[in-house]
Parts: structure tokens; C-alpha cells; sequence
């Protein structure tokens, strides 16, 4: 299986809005945790290396060791993509804030 990058999120306005409601009253060190819980959440979804390593590269844009908070929004942003089922997606939002609020 390879990365899914064509657009695949029915409504991704709604998606995104979702995410940034998510975010909502967090401090900054816990929005970057709670992206980092979606990330390891959507990656145990997913379960497949080849789609992992493929968007840890992507996200990490050429950059060798690439890690931090852009990193881990760029990873989270292109396996929420590949996923793109909107009802698993708010689950793994919601279970990542519950872990981290």
C-alpha cells in the first residue's frame, strides 16, 4: 500500500475546523502533545510501514531528522488524509485530547 495524497476527506473544511476546534483552549505545549497522540493514534490505524515511513518523508520535506511540532502537523495532516474517514478521525482527535488534557 503506498500513501494516499490525492484529496480524500469528504468535507476537509469540516475536518479542519474539527482539528483546530480540538486545539481550542489548549496551551501551546499541549496542542503540540496532542498532535504527537493523533500522529502515534492514526499510525496504529494505519499499521502499515511502507504509508508511515512515506509520510514521515513527506512531512519531514527533505530534511534529514526532521522533527518537532511542524513536523508532527505536517505528518498528522497527511495521515488524517490518508485515512479520511471523518467519523474514525474525530475519534482519534477526541481520544488525543482526552490523553492530554
Amino acid at each position: 500500500m503506498t500513501l494516499n495524497i490525492e484529496p480524500n476527506i469528504a468535507d476537509p473544511d469540516a475536518f479542519y475546523e474539527r482539528l483546530i476546534e480540538t486545539h481550542t483552549g489548549l496551551a501551546h505545549a499541549q496542542s503540540v502533545a496532542l498532535n504527537a497522540k493523533a500522529v502515534a493514534l492514526l499510525s496504529d490505524l494505519i499499521g502499515d510501514k511502507k504509508v508511515l515511513q512515506e509520510a514521515a518523508s513527506i512531512a519531514a520535506d527533505g530534511q534529514a531528522g526532521a522533527d518537532g511540532p511542524e513536523h508532527d502537523a505536517k505528518f498528522l495532516l497527511l495521515l488524517a488524509n490518508h485515512v479520511g474517514d471523518i467519523a474514525q478521525l474525530v475519534r482519534v482527535l477526541d481520544q488525543a485530547r482526552a490523553q492530554v488534557v
